[in-house]
């Protein structure tokens, strides 16, 4: 099974982590920016409504676990997010929100 992950961010993206400086809303040099190193960025079109900052938080962490070759912790907030209905490709660095179809099952 392959995890659906999240692909390669740039400076100034729309969900670059941390807000403005030069590169924009977002920029690497806005607060809590910290250059790209290990950054995602959102591809969707936006019209799923997420807390963008948790996700960020969580991927930031999830890659921190992922550099100390601790999976476990990795995989427990991978699940997470896949919950809130985030998608990851790791490969382009990139995250989605989708829309979670719940099954409303009648008595």
């Amino acid at each position: 099974m392959t995890p659906d992950v999240w692909p390669g961010g740039f400076p100034g993206g729309p969900d670059w982590r941390g807000s403005g400086g030069p590169g924009g809303p977002g920029g690497p040099s806005g607060p809590g920016g910290g250059g790209g190193q290990g950054m995602y960025r959102r591809i969707d079109d936006g019209s799923t409504r997420i807390d963008v900052e948790r996700v960020n938080s969580l991927l930031a962490s999830r890659n921190d676990f992922r550099r100390a070759r601790n999976f476990t912790e990795a995989d427990m907030i991978q699940r997470e997010l896949v919950g809130m209905g985030v998608r990851i490709d790791d490969r382009g660095r990139t995250w989605r929100a989708v829309t979670i179809a719940i099954k409303v099952q009648s008595i």
